[in-house]
């Protein structure tokens, strides 16, 4: 399945990312505008980044129209392209920012993915899903997710994964650490990830930075 339809009669708890319950996708509308621009040119004219652009990358998986490869690694292999542009170490991301898009292969396939590219370190890295707060607006996610990564390093704080209950017993192990509702986390996050797989296997991962480093 990918499209969520148990909780027809409570729409807002539809879309649980991670959570034992999750049974696909909700579908949403929205759009997010990031400005970029070169780092001397925003200090001259006295502009305030939110964080700085790291480093990005993107592999396909090749696998099939509409679900993910189960293993992860086309998914990880993206990551660990977005790190090494970023000259980034795995151990260095503070919060990851999953696509969790609440569909039942997808969100274990993701799991794997990130426990692949983060290593060992994986249950230090707090992370989250952030679409059961807005559904999936399917394109416009990834630029709605880097806001958001943008926010957390400006504003100390991880939002948590609403809807999260239960976690899936095939995904906890993979992510330990996962952002639970009601409470955000707060902290000092410099350097944040954000992932985005789509349909027909494309992965993509952007590595973000605290702008006053």
């Amino acid at each position: 399945r990918a499209l969520s339809g148990g909780s027809n009669d409570a729409p807002e708890r539809a879309c649980r990312p991670f959570d034992a319950r999750r049974d696909g996708f909700v579908m949403g509308e929205g759009a997010a505008l990031l400005v970029l621009e070169r780092a001397d040119l925003a200090a001259a004219r006295g502009a305030t980044p939110y964080a700085e652009v790291l480093g990005y990358g993107a592999t396909s998986d090749a696998h099939h129209m509409v679900q993910p490869r189960p293993d992860g690694v086309e998914a990880s292999r993206s990551v660990s392209i977005a790190l090494a542009d970023a000259g980034v170490e795995a151990g260095e991301i503070d919060y990851v920012n999953a696509h969790a898009s609440s569909t039942p292969i997808g969100d274990v396939a993701e799991s794997r993915a990130l426990a692949l590219a983060l290593g060992e370190g994986v249950g230090k890295v707090p992370v989250s899903g952030t679409k059961a707060l807005y559904g999936h607006p399917l394109g416009a996610s990834g630029a709605i997710e880097a806001a958001i990564c943008a926010l957390v390093i400006r504003d100390g704080w991880a939002p948590p994964s609403v809807n999260l209950r239960d976690v899936d017993e095939r995904i906890e192990p993979f992510l330990p650490f996962l952002v639970r509702p009601p409470e955000g986390l707060p902290g000092r996050y410099r350097r944040v990830l954000s992932t985005s797989f789509g349909f027909g296997g494309l992965n993509a991962a952007l590595v973000l930075g605290s702008a006053d480093e």
